[in-house]
């Protein structure tokens, strides 16, 4: 158990207040303590609560110091505040930047794939791609922190910005379907984020629900996941790839052939079978392995949408772009979004605004 000696002292060695505050601090807990209260035995949850209280530190912060752990917390310009505890960014870390204070989203990258030179170097690319776009409808991605002990991605913290932002996942889990002007609006939205990172060169790759975030009006914004594997499958190899077992829900069938390449096609049959979804509350082929749903992507046609009550112009736009040859798919993401907002009212087709122009933001920006 950590004593209150042993807690400030760890305070200290965090860095996560400066030393001249840090001493002011443990002087004005000392003339509030309890008399009887000892350095050693007493009690160290009362003076983290009391930190945590004047804001000097979090509850995520505190708790790591409790555990007899220093941290760390820094990393480069940033110190982090918090852990995200479940749902697709479990594990990634809220931060925030020294100079500025703006909240940002850390997203190390770890794993044996993301230290080979090939793989990192894709990622690299991909994070300037990103970084480059200023896309309503894609997640502000800022920078890629490349030190020798550690790599990470800097996101924009959609969570402090949005409180009640969820990723289509979540939002599935909550509800059996959507319904048809629903899903079609946010296949609308993410076709215009496609677009442009076709228009950029750039290929999502491997598309799921865990992409497509929304918040409380259903605006979309597209996550990119930079340490996932963007090609073709390699079975039986990667029937051990969890994240791989669930892509495959939505995964274009010319993936499972060797070398095959990860197409602007490949992006709208995965767009198509995430929109079946939405309109289903089921995925185009579930249950198996990888092999067995790709064998159906493949070869079985879907469902007949009509019993979902979807109607004959979603149900075909559907089935062109979940074609089972790729020449017979749309080939442009514009094409699909054309598509889409024929049965989208006119006021759902208003761009939305772009609120991320605070001080706080413009001094963050110049600042990296």
């Amino acid at each position: 158990m950590t004593t209150p000696n042993e807690f400030w002292k760890l305070l200290r060695e965090s860095a996560l207040v400066p030393n001249e505050q840090l001493s002011d601090l443990h002087s004005k807990y000392q003339k509030i303590a309890p008399a009887k209260t000892s350095a050693v035995d007493g009690d160290v949850d009362a003076v983290a609560k009391w930190l945590i209280k004047q804001k000097a530190i979090t509850v995520y912060q505190a708790r790591i110091l409790l555990r007899g752990r220093k941290g760390p917390f820094n990393f480069g310009h940033y110190q982090v505040q918090d852990r995200i505890p479940g749902g697709p960014l479990k594990g990634w870390f809220q931060a925030r930047h020294h100079k500025t204070g703006h909240p940002v989203i850390l997203h190390f990258l770890a794993g044996d794939e993301c230290q080979q030179p090939r793989f990192f170097g894709s990622i690299i690319q991909r994070v300037k791609a990103f970084a480059a776009m200023r896309n309503p409808h894609i997640w502000r991605i800022y920078d890629l922190v490349h030190e020798p002990s550690y790599r990470c991605v800097v996101l924009q913290d959609e969570i402090i910005r949005t409180p009640e932002i969820q990723s289509l996942t979540q939002r599935m889990d909550a509800t059996a379907r959507l319904n048809e002007v629903e899903a079609c609006s946010i296949a609308w939205q993410a076709a215009q984020a496609l677009q442009q990172l076709h228009q950029r060169g750039v290929v999502y790759g491997h598309l799921t629900p865990n992409s497509i975030w929304l918040d409380e009006n259903d605006q979309v914004k597209l996550l990119p996941f930079f340490d996932q594997i963007h090609r073709s499958l390699k079975l039986p190899a990667d029937e051990e790839n969890q994240t791989l077992v669930l892509a495959a829900d939505y995964m274009a069938p010319e993936l499972q052939l060797p070398d095959a390449n990860l197409k602007i096609t490949t992006d709208i049959y995965s767009l198509g079978a995430i929109l079946y979804f939405m309109l289903t509350g089921m995925q185009p082929f579930p249950g198996g392995s990888i092999a067995d749903k790709m064998a159906l992507h493949a070869n079985e046609p879907i469902a007949d949408l009509s019993a979902f009550g979807v109607s004959e112009p979603i149900t075909q736009l559907i089935n062109y772009m979940m074609a089972k040859q790729t020449a017979t798919r749309y080939q442009s993401a514009s094409e699909v979004a054309d598509k889409l907002a024929t049965v989208l009212p006119s006021k759902m087709q208003s761009p939305p605004q772009h609120s991320d122009l605070s001080q706080s933001s413009l001094e963050f920006e110049a600042a990296i």
